[in-house]
């Protein structure tokens, strides 16, 4: 059974897969693991009154639509903090991103600086969706 959990540190294994730091200022990770095995984390920095989306890394392509179920780990993570501004500057991912329903926006003021060309989601509602029959 596939886990997803955070973390506030990788393990020293974990870093080295994946690329990402053991530990950044502000920064949670999220890990997909089958019992030990990891398949998948998912980078995030959060601030006061916003987040970001950083990275996601997903250990094989066979697993490559774990990254949307890790995509939504990290979004509802977020939610859950009342931080519903989130961005993500990583053009890598887009695909994921618009999946997730982040729109590129040309310019967007986020705690009180001008951010440009960025990915950008509103969580407020976001989990509230209704399915329509």
């Amino acid at each position: 059974m596939i886990e997803i959990y955070p973390y506030m540190e990788l393990d020293s294994e974990s870093a080295k897969k994946s690329g990402f730091a053991k530990k950044e200022a502000n920064t949670f990770y999220m890990e997909a693991k089958d019992k030990d095995e990891l398949l998948g984390i998912g980078k995030m920095k959060i601030f006061d009154s916003y987040a970001e989306f950083s990275d996601i890394f997903i250990a094989d392509e066979c697993f490559k639509m774990l990254g949307h179920g890790i995509g939504k780990a990290m979004l509802n993570f977020i939610e859950r903090r009342k931080i519903y501004d989130v961005i993500s500057r990583n053009e890598k991912i887009s695909d994921l991103l618009k999946l997730l329903r982040f729109k590129k926006a040309d310019e967007i003021k986020i705690d009180e600086k001008i951010e440009k060309d960025v990915y950008y989601l509103n969580l407020k509602g976001y989990f509230d969706a209704k399915c329509e029959k």
